[in-house]
């Protein structure tokens, strides 16, 4: 696959904000990939991405030094961390991953040659599912994820009746692409929560 007309033109703004100093970020797609000890300080994959991405990697395991993000919430924790610490300044696209993207989608690298400018928001996985609480009974986390996903409605605004059991529709796995404008539809606070 060919790099799209509009991530070229994207690449050549953030090259331009760079030179002004107004982002940190070397290229418009940042891919931010949670891992605990999947790898060393950089993945096997990141030779994979295309030259308008790069990553930024947190680490899990030595509190105190550079990029640590606490071992809690799963994938979530660290790429809620990512935009608490960068909502000012996030890239044009950040691109969430578990630390071996192509379990979850055989085909992660071609997927992300299709993102472009336009991109707001988009699963990058291919596994949807649609899924009561009760589904987690049989793990016994009923109850967890209920609440879990209660929680996170909450923070949106949305409350559900108490009797009422949710049921959710998703793409598995946390493995998403979300642009700078779709992420600010939300107040920092909301990530925070």
């Amino acid at each position: 696959m060919r790099c799209w007309p509009h991530v070229l033109v994207a690449a050549a703004a953030a090259a331009a904000k760079r030179r002004q100093g107004t982002s940190q970020w070397s290229t418009p797609v940042v891919v931010v990939p949670a891992h605990y000890r999947e790898w060393g300080r950089t993945p096997p994959w990141a030779t994979k991405l295309p030259p308008w991405a790069s990553t930024y990697i947190y680490q899990r395991t030595k509190k105190g030094a550079p990029r640590y993000s606490p071992n809690y919430g799963y994938e979530a924790g660290v790429h809620l961390q990512f935009i608490s610490e960068f909502y000012d300044d996030l890239p044009e696209l950040t691109v969430f991953t578990q630390a071996k993207p192509k379990q979850h989608n055989p085909l992660f690298f071609d997927t992300l040659k299709c993102l472009n400018s336009r991109t707001n928001y988009t699963s990058l996985n291919w596994n949807y599912q649609t899924r009561g609480t009760t589904y987690w009974r049989k793990f016994a986390l009923q109850g967890v994820v209920e609440q879990c996903w209660r929680d996170l409605l909450d923070a949106f605004g949305v409350r559900l009746p108490s009797k009422v059991e949710p049921v959710a529709s998703f793409y598995c796995c946390a493995q998403m692409a979300a642009s700078r404008a779709m992420i600010r539809r939300h107040p920092r606070a909301a990530y925070e929560k």
